[in-house]
């Protein structure tokens, strides 16, 4: 990543010069350099990943690159994690995950950051019938959509005369438009439907007062539900292979599925 930012800058520079016609030779060679350094390095981090199991399972999977593959199998460790909820615990992803004033971060926030990344990466290649976690990922948002124009999540409304929310969602946001029910269900597909630029204008222009619409979550809540079920159940198929390989036996099922009894049990691509 620091080859990354480094290749990035210097094709900037590039740019700037290209465009103001000033000498540029010694930049545009560093800027070459840089890009065959990062190419080098990616390469030789999907050539240790191939030396595991896991990595190869993880270069396995389309949209994970050598990059991610070494990634994962340098920060997290199967030894100190008995269950995968230990992994989610680790990312910052479970419900109850909290970082209150004064205490130490629960969690790994580069791992996190990175899970993030990850699955916004696999977001990108949804239509390729090869990525399972990007179709997974599409999936799963697309039932939460539906399920947001039912109504279903009107009850999971944070109000805003929770001291808690007011900090973290400003007045005049469109995010309160749906929060306070000020979108009906028409006006929502026609902001989902709508391009990416578009959607901020579109839902100021359809909303009503409150009340005259469904209290639904705001787009950006949707998704970021749904990339955090991806992130759940990638960690889950994680801790699967690796605990395969390390103990050389099945890992543990997930407590819904071996104590609760669900049925909904997705097998590791």
């Amino acid at each position: 990543y620091t080859m990354q930012d480094n290749r990035i800058r210097t094709t900037n520079q590039v740019r700037s010069r290209l465009e103001t016609t000033e000498p540029n030779s010694i930049i545009s060679f560093l800027a070459n350099q840089t890009a065959k350094l990062e190419l080098l390095i990616k390469n030789s981090l999907g050539i240790f990943a191939a030396q595991y199991r896991t990595g190869q399972w993880l270069q396995s999977q389309y949209g994970i690159g050598p990059v991610f593959s070494a990634y994962f199998l340098t920060n997290v460790d199967i030894r100190k994690a008995p269950y995968a909820a230990h992994f989610w615990k680790f990312a910052g992803i479970t419900p109850n995950s909290r970082w209150n004033k004064g205490e130490t971060r629960p969690w790994n926030a580069n791992l996190k950051s990175k899970c993030y990344l990850m699955a916004e990466t696999m977001y990108k290649f949804q239509s390729n019938n090869n990525c399972f976690y990007g179709k997974y990922f599409r999936k799963r948002k697309d039932e939460l959509i539906l399920q947001n124009f039912q109504g279903k999540f009107a009850d999971q409304n944070r109000t805003f005369n929770a001291t808690q929310y007011e900090n973290r969602v400003g007045e005049d946001t469109t995010a309160k438009l749906w929060y306070t029910g000020c979108i009906t269900v028409e006006a929502a597909q026609k902001i989902y439907n709508s391009s990416l630029t578009n959607k901020i204008a579109l839902t100021k222009e359809l909303a009503g007062n409150p009340g005259t619409g469904i209290k639904m979550l705001p787009p950006a809540h949707i998704h970021a539900r749904a990339r955090r079920l991806v992130i759940t159940l990638f960690l889950s198929h994680l801790h699967t292979v690796m605990y395969k390989d390390y103990y050389n036996k099945d890992a543990p099922k997930p407590y819904a599925i071996e104590v609760l009894g669900h049925s909904d049990y997705i097998e590791v691509p």
